[in-house]
């Protein structure tokens, strides 16, 4: 039968690593979502996300159909996909690794911090200007709160990580410290 340490700070450290796998794949999960969110506000507001392309490049398109345009917008769409769930997949299975107590580089912990710092951004935008988000009336008001909600829980996740990671390294260090220590008595 093994035995399991239960010192305080061995139970710290497993509530911590624990944190960073939970946080870890909903970190990943939200990567899905933003995906889905992105692909189904573009399919759903098809002609208004037509002419606001066409309005924000500022290009004369008069000979190219909507249908090419929607299927660069795509394109795009699924560029800017790939580019965020590559973003936080490698942040999600990082958080993961290190929860599982394998060492890996602050460098994570840098990238959840943009995260962090776009997200941020993004919420403060639709907060200050939803007129400017807004498209599809009515409906847009409820979704423009629900996206603020899930992006305001994916913000406070990353931070969780952040927290949950810098507490597992200052609890290691001085686990190995207390170790040194009590070997040099």
């Amino acid at each position: 039968m093994e035995h399991i340490d239960n010192r305080p700070e061995q139970i710290a450290i497993r509530k911590a690593q624990n944190n960073l796998i939970v946080v870890g794949s909903g970190t990943i999960l939200f990567g899905v979502w933003s995906g889905l969110k992105m692909f189904g506000s573009v399919l759903m507001l098809r002609n208004e996300t037509v002419s606001d392309f066409k309005r924000v490049i500022d290009v004369d398109y008069t000979g190219m159909p909507d249908s090419a345009v929607f299927g660069a917008i795509l394109v795009i769409a699924f560029v800017l996909f790939a580019i965020d769930i590559l973003f936080r997949l490698y942040i999600g299975r990082s958080a993961i690794a290190e929860g599982r107590g394998k060492k890996k580089s602050p460098v994570y912990l840098l990238a959840a911090g943009i995260m962090i710092t776009f997200s941020t951004l993004g919420i403060v935008k639709s907060l200050r200007a939803p007129d400017e988000i807004t498209v599809i009336g009515a409906l847009m008001p409820r979704v423009t709160i629900t996206s603020i909600v899930i992006e305001l829980t994916s913000t406070i996740m990353l931070t969780e990580m952040i927290v949950s990671a810098i507490r597992i390294r200052g609890l290691r260090r001085a686990e190995k410290n207390r170790k040194i220590a009590e070997a040099g008595d």
